[in-house]
């Protein structure tokens, strides 16, 4: 009976020694897991790291103020140095001195008569513009040469018995670029020369009404004036594309060169409104 006990306790003895192993290994096995696992995790984590301080930085608000501050003040430095190129191009101006003269058939305190008594005018076949200058003047044909005035003194009369004789002062100031004045003078000289040839049309016009000149010369003298014309508006297109010097000039002249054109029929005085208008462009 001790033997067979011995042999059962021997038996227990090796079961809990086995048991005792089996749980030491388990114990071993999970430390390891863990070792393994926190082991790489630590490793993941420090790669991590070390790539995103290589590839980008933490960008701080400050450093984004900071960034458009100094892009402001790039392009504010980029300004001024335009406008200290501007300055070093002096700019120089020329006046154009116009006197004209007209008959003056009313004088309003507002546009709107102005206009009311211009469109009566036009009703009845006659001609007028408006002038502000204090008020709103309305004039009949509108007038260069001082020579002309007994004439058009008659027009007026005819439709306003109290007509009476305006001088008009026009001043046209003219600016341009001092490394540009050679081209600018061209422009201005043909703007002056083109008023005078103006003058030069109604005058003939008005000697042919009286027949102190013929069909022919004064034909012949408004063709003249439309190649001149002609020309100079060419020339300004190339010289002052972008009119500069005097506003929309260009279609200035077209419009002139076609009220020259209606003045070849000397049929219709109408023309003489087209140059009145155009002389107070």
């Amino acid at each position: 009976m001790t033997k067979r006990y011995k042999d059962k306790r021997n038996k227990r003895n090796k079961r809990n020694k086995t048991s005792r192993i089996i749980l030491t290994i388990l114990i071993l096995c999970v430390f390891s897991a863990l070792i393994g696992f926190y082991g790489v995790k630590f490793m993941l984590a420090g790669n991590d790291k070390e790539e995103t301080t290589q590839l980008s930085e933490p960008v701080s608000e400050l450093s984004l103020v900071e960034e458009f501050d100094e892009e402001l003040e790039a392009k504010e430095t980029e300004k001024v140095d335009a406008d200290d190129r501007d300055l070093q191009i002096e700019k120089k101006t020329k006046q154009i001195n116009v006197n004209l003269y007209a008959y003056q058939l009313g004088g309003f305190s507002s546009i709107e008569n102005a206009e009311t008594f211009l469109k009566e005018l036009k009703e009845n076949g006659e001609f007028g513009v408006i002038l502000k200058e204090n008020n709103f003047k309305v004039l009949n044909f509108v007038y260069e040469n001082s020579a002309l005035g007994e004439y058009f003194k008659g027009v007026a009369k005819e439709i306003v018995g109290d007509a009476f004789l305006f001088k008009i002062e026009r001043t046209i100031q003219v600016s341009y670029p001092e490394n540009e004045e050679e081209k600018s003078v061209v422009c201005i000289k043909d703007y002056e020369r083109a008023l005078s040839i103006i003058g030069e049309i109604q005058t003939g016009y008005i000697d042919y009404l009286n027949s102190n000149l013929t069909r022919e010369a004064l034909s012949g003298k408004i063709i003249k004036g439309i190649a001149e014309i002609e020309s100079m508006r060419q020339r300004v297109e190339k010289l002052d594309s972008d009119d500069i010097f005097i506003g929309s000039l260009g279609a200035w002249y077209e419009s002139l060169g076609k009220a020259f054109q209606k003045a070849t029929g000397l049929e219709y005085r109408s023309f003489m409104a087209d140059l009145s208008e155009l002389y107070m462009h």
